[in-house]
C-alpha cells in the first residue's frame, strides 16, 4: 500500500502534455488579442506627439502675423524678384524664433531623419508638414473668410531643411527647403520648382485628398504627390486650421487645393472645385470640406 502512494504521487506532480499545449494556447490566444492593442496604443501617442507638434507650429506662425501686421509667413518669396513657384517655400525657417526647437518640426511616425550637423557641415532637419500654398500667397490672416475649414499646415514627408536661419540657407548641394503646396498639382520644396517631379523625394503624408482614387485620378499626378493612399495615422492625418485649431482627419474628408467658386460651395471633385473657403483676393481652398 505504502509504494502504491508513492507512485500516485509521483504520476500527479507534473502537466500532461494537453494541459501544456492548453496552456500554450491560451497564451497565444491572449497575445494575438493583446499585441495589436498594444500597437495601437503606440500608434495612439505618436498620434498625440504629432498633434501636439503641429499645434506648437500653428501657434508659432500666428505669433508670427501679430509680429508681421497680420500677414503669413511667405518664406523664401521675394517681391522684388517674384517666383510663384516660391510662395511658401522656407515657411519653417521664417518661424523658428517662435519655436526654438528643430525637434518639433519632426512627427514621431515620418521616417525622415536628420542629416548633417557635423564637421561644419549644416544640419538639415526632418520638416513633416506642408504648408498651404494658397495661404503663403495671402496678403493678411483676416483675408480668409472660413478660417475654420481653412488647411494652414498638413503632413508631409521625405523633406529635410536648415530650419535654424530665416533663409534656410546654407543647405543641400541642391537646396531643399521647408516645402509648401496645394494638396492638388503643386507641392515646392526645391527653389524655382512647383512640380511633383521636381520637388524630390517630398510628399504628402496625408492620404489622397477628396476622396480620389489612388491610381486612376484624372489631371493629377497623386501617385507622385502622395506617399499612399491611406495617409500616415491610421488612415488620415493631422491638420492645422486658419482659426488656431489642429484637428485629425481621414483623407476624403479633405479638399485639396482647387478653386471654389464661393465659401458656401460644397466640394466637387468632378469637376476639381474643393469646399468653398475662398476670400477676397486668392483662393485658400485646400480645405476641409
Amino acid at each position: 500500500m505504502k509504494s502504491t502512494r508513492k507512485s500516485s504521487k509521483r504520476m500527479s506532480s507534473g502537466f500532461t502534455l494537453i494541459e501544456l499545449l492548453v496552456v500554450i494556447a491560451i497564451i497565444a490566444i491572449l497575445a494575438a488579442i493583446l499585441f495589436p492593442v498594444f500597437a495601437q496604443a503606440r500608434e495612439k501617442a505618436r498620434q498625440t506627439a504629432c498633434l501636439s507638434n503641429i499645434k506648437q507650429i500653428g501657434l508659432a506662425m500666428q505669433m508670427y502675423s501679430e509680429d508681421y501686421d497680420e500677414q503669413f509667413p511667405s518664406g523664401r518669396f521675394d517681391p522684388l524678384n517674384p517666383n510663384p513657384a516660391n510662395y511658401g517655400q522656407g515657411w519653417a525657417g521664417s518661424i523658428y524664433a517662435y519655436t526654438k526647437n528643430a525637434q518639433i518640426f519632426k512627427c514621431p511616425d515620418d521616417s525622415t531623419s536628420q542629416v548633417g550637423g557635423a564637421n561644419g557641415i549644416p544640419a538639415l532637419y526632418p520638416v513633416s508638414y506642408i504648408y498651404n500654398y494658397n495661404v503663403a500667397t495671402h496678403p493678411a490672416v483676416a483675408s480668409l473668410n472660413a478660417p475654420t475649414n481653412t488647411v494652414v499646415l498638413t503632413e508631409g514627408t521625405g523633406d529635410q531643411a536648415n530650419v535654424l536661419v530665416p533663409g534656410e540657407l546654407p543647405s543641400s548641394p541642391t537646396p531643399v527647403y521647408s516645402a509648401a503646396g496645394d494638396g492638388l498639382s503643386v507641392l515646392t520644396a526645391i527653389d524655382g520648382t512647383a512640380t511633383p517631379a521636381i520637388a524630390g523625394p517630398v510628399q504628402y503624408d496625408t492620404g489622397t485628398m477628396g476622396g480620389y482614387q489612388f491610381n486612376t485620378a484624372p489631371q493629377v499626378p497623386y501617385p507622385a504627390l502622395f506617399k499612399n493612399a491611406n495617409g500616415r495615422h491610421s488612415d488620415g492625418s493631422i491638420f492645422f486650421m486658419g482659426d488656431g485649431h489642429a484637428k485629425y482627419f481621414r483623407s476624403p474628408a479633405v479638399s485639396p487645393g482647387a478653386n471654389a467658386n464661393s465659401s458656401s460651395d460644397p466640394e466637387d471633385m468632378t469637376n476639381g472645385l474643393a469646399a468653398g473657403t475662398e476670400d477676397g483676393q486668392h483662393p485658400a481652398t485646400f480645405s476641409t470640406n
